[in-house]
């Protein structure tokens, strides 16, 4: 088993928080350029902090009343605590940046932001907008009918969602589960996922899913809806067929193809479809416009993330589409570096690729002992389902060092000209 390189930084991470932290590093020198990030999402806060560090006055404009991005309204409690993003949140505060909730960015004016004083733009709005799953009615507003990622969005503002006693939620990506996983947090008597493919090609997390099915949520495989049936305007059931799995597809899983025949019906008194999601770009003032892609995502440079529009950056899942927290954290700091160079009139640096190297002839080479991975605790499935605490512990300093001592030591593998 690989080893558990987010468990060891959380490790390292917890015992920081528990010994106070690690005081702020100063920015350097200011500089005369501002730069406006829109989204204070992972991704725009990355590339916030890290402009702030380089000595830029940073704006975030945020359109919800939090600061996170999916990580404050896509993400339950019980995966990610919300003490634990605010405190992230409050030191990128600490440093000088400035950040504006309730302030939606739907028209960027470039013009009218040089004149404000900024001289770059980065736009890391996130995938906030849920996909459509096809099926005949779920445009029509029915009592009962919520995209998933609204559904998420509104419990983690505090929103009240009355409990149902059977749900329908589509898909079977980490959303999905995390909706699922939600509604018997909240009470709903049961809890059913369709997913048109089979276990094996299932999008989410492995543990993710083994958790969802220690809890009591079904998942009923090789299905797809086919049309919202309701009555008075509410939602009583969703008609299906079976599918069954063809050749595969341009990502490599297996294409579900609909067996002719096979429908029949689920009845549900609620249907949350998550089967992905995609970005509500904004708009550009005057001549120009955004260059975008598949699935409305931006296009960038990959190396330096500028867009087609000068002095104009934009990186995280409004580039990539749905993708990791780690991603766009990553995203958000090549971003910084992008715009850094631009302000500075410079290219910015290559980065040395790993595509290429073969590591398997080098493993020979070291010696490490075998030794089993070392699992951290977790809640049991009654405890969990109870309440929204998070479900995972952390390593405490033994089992990390523990972990840590199964490292083969890759440092030394990835070596070359």
């Amino acid at each position: 088993r690989s080893l558990a390189i987010r468990l060891l930084k959380r490790a390292a991470a917890d015992a920081d928080l528990k010994a106070g932290g690690t005081p702020l590093a100063a920015p350097a020198a200011a500089k005369t350029e501002k730069v406006a990030v829109i989204g204070a999402g992972p991704a725009g806060l990355a590339a916030a902090y890290r402009l702030r560090l380089m000595g830029y006055g940073v704006t975030v404009f945020e359109s919800l009343p939090r600061a996170g991005g999916m990580a404050a309204v896509g993400i339950p409690d019980y995966r990610l605590p919300k003490d634990i993003l605010n405190h992230e949140v409050d030191l990128i505060r600490r440093l000088g940046v400035e950040i504006r909730l309730n302030e939606p960015v739907d028209r960027i004016d470039p013009a009218k932001l040089r004149k404000a004083g900024y001289a770059a733009v980065f736009i890391a709005v996130g995938a906030h907008e849920g996909n459509t799953i096809g099926a005949e009615g779920e445009d029509k507003g029915y009592d009962g009918f919520m995209e998933g990622v609204e559904f998420l969005r509104r419990i983690s503002l505090g929103q009240k969602i009355a409990p149902r006693r059977k749900v329908v939620i589509i898909g079977g990506g980490n959303v999905a589960i995390d909706c699922a996983r939600t509604c018997l947090r909240l009470g709903f008597g049961e809890v059913e996922i369709l997913y048109r493919r089979s276990l094996v090609e299932m999008p989410a997390r492995a543990e993710e899913i083994a958790e969802a099915r220690e809890e009591g949520v079904k998942i009923r495989f090789l299905t797809a809806p086919v049309k919202v049936v309701a009555k008075d305007g509410k939602v009583t059931a969703i008609e299906c067929i079976k599918m069954k799995l063809g050749e595969p597809d341009a990502g490599g899983r297996r294409r579900p193809v609909p067996v002719k025949g096979s429908e029949f019906t689920v009845k549900t008194e609620m249907i949350v479809p998550a089967i992905g999601q995609s970005p509500a770009l904004p708009v550009l003032a005057g001549r120009d416009a955004l260059a975008v892609g598949k699935g409305n995502t931006v296009a960038v440079d990959p190396a330096t993330l500028r867009t087609n529009v000068d002095g104009v950056f934009a990186g995280g899942d409004c580039v990539t589409g749905p993708a990791t927290l780690i991603e766009a954290l990553d995203m958000g700091n090549r971003a910084a570096r992008g715009i850094d160079a631009y302000l500075r009139g410079e290219t910015p640096t290559a980065e040395r690729p790993f595509a290429g190297i073969d590591t398997r002839a080098q493993r020979t080479k070291g010696f490490v002992i075998p030794a089993e991975a070392v699992q951290a605790p977790c809640l049991e499935a009654t405890a969990r389902v109870a309440g929204f605490d998070e479900v995972e512990g952390g390593f405490d300093a033994a089992r990390a060092i523990r972990e840590a001592g199964r490292c083969l030591r890759c440092y030394r593998l990835m070596v070359w000209e």
